[in-house]
């Protein structure tokens, strides 16, 4: 039995009862083209440290993990390249595991990109573009567990890709997932999504003012609450994070501290921002793309993110070796995590001074996130982020990179 099942857990006695038991995390590092493997778990967080649910991933490790809390769903997609790959779904209500499948398989042809969906008709779904050569084309799978696994493979029309459910971009330093996919905006200001046709998303045209350095867009988050499209010039300048808040169907341009809107996520109506910014040999680079960026020494020791001291020095079983990971990273992360309010368009600050640290939740007024092996809660309130409660310490924590609230 593996190692990191065994290891203590430390909780300290000032935290809630309520926290207990009814908060979750998913651990992995997905690798789709990577050597490594990495494993993926569930875990339970109590009052006598994480207790382990199910273990997720077999020795192929995970391709892809993605969460959608508005249909309480997560999926762990795994990386085997020369057979069908399995996708496991959680149902985050039950806190369990409720169907395993395995994906049809074309051995001539590749998953292009991936998303979940709540299609019309079929409830939530995990979509996928496969291509072979010049030819594409969608599949799906129905996520009901009620669904056999032989039924659950309709064919997916274009149309139906306007309902992805965008999460975001978890983990740090390309360490975890990412959700969405490519969008463009029209010369009139209308978002779509181009697959063999351009499909038009539900939602009001851009402005004009905002339309500009708008060269290139990734569709990063998009939910009940907010659609968020990540933008920026011809010369990746200006970037900016473009969100639509639907419940008054307006344009805001979000500028995320630190410039990088690579650690973007959705929760409701606050969207987590991870500061990080452009290492200065990347930049420089960038000032001369000529279509290749080289992680070379300069990238590698000029800017050193904070907190290293703490990182991991080797791959672990659910994750890579963090300071190699930093090291290779385009960006350096000074440890500060940010909430931003969609509605009140406030900006919230946490200093953790960690490199290694993510907000993995945020519920009601509550914001649960992880700093190196540690996990805490802190109250969001009208004065700002309050003070943290540790939750529990654990190795495992370091590759947690998505929780949820059993309701």
């Amino acid at each position: 039995m593996r190692a990191w099942i065994f290891f203590a857990v430390l909780v300290f006695d000032m935290v809630p009862t309520s926290a207990f038991g009814q908060l979750y995390l998913i651990t992995g590092a997905p690798t789709p083209q990577d050597s490594r493997a990495f494993g993926s778990a569930l875990f339970q967080v109590s009052e006598g440290g994480l207790k382990l649910v199910k273990d997720l991933s077999s020795a192929v490790g995970t391709d892809w993990i993605g969460v959608a809390y508005d249909l309480r769903k997560a999926v762990i997609l795994s990386r085997d390249w020369d057979k069908p790959k399995a996708l496991t779904v959680i149902d985050l209500d039950k806190a369990a595991v409720t169907k395993e499948c395995l994906l049809p398989y074309t051995s001539d042809a590749s998953i292009f990109t991936k998303w979940l969906i709540s299609a019309p008709g079929k409830g939530p779904v995990f979509e996928w573009i496969l291509t072979t050569g010049s030819k594409s084309w969608l599949k799906g799978m129905i996520l009901d567990p009620s669904v056999s696994c032989e039924e659950s493979f309709p064919t997916m029309a274009p149309a139906d890709s306007i309902y992805i459910e965008a999460h975001g971009t978890s983990g740090l330093a390309e360490v975890g997932s990412v959700e969405g996919t490519h969008v463009g905006f029209d010369q009139n200001g209308k978002l779509s999504l181009l697959l063999d046709t351009k499909i038009n998303f539900e939602c009001d045209a851009l402005p004009a003012a905002m339309r500009k350095d708008t060269s290139f867009g990734w569709m990063i988050i998009n939910n009940s609450r907010v659609l968020v499209v990540g933008t920026g010039g011809t010369n990746r300048d200006n970037v900016r994070a473009l969100v639509f808040r639907k419940h008054n169907r307006t344009w805001h341009v979000l500028q995320p501290p630190g410039g990088s809107i690579g650690n973007l996520r959705g929760f409701g109506k606050f969207i987590s921002i991870v500061e990080a910014r452009t290492k200065k040999a990347i930049a420089s680079q960038l000032a001369n793309y000529k279509g290749a960026i080289y992680i070379n020494e300069e990238v590698r020791v000029n800017e050193v993110s904070a907190g290293r001291a703490e990182w991991r020095k080797i791959d672990g079983e659910m994750g890579p070796n963090m300071e190699e990971a930093f090291a290779s990273a385009q960006a350096v992360y000074p440890g500060r995590l940010h909430l931003y309010n969609v509605d009140s368009k406030r900006l919230y600050t946490k200093v953790t001074n960690q490199g290694d640290s993510e907000v993995l939740l945020v519920e009601g007024d509550t914001m649960y996130y992880r700093v190196s092996d540690r996990l805490y809660s802190a109250p969001i309130t009208n004065k700002g982020i309050g003070d943290a409660r540790l939750l529990a310490t654990s190795e495992s924590i370091r590759d947690a990179h998505w929780a949820f609230i059993k309701h």
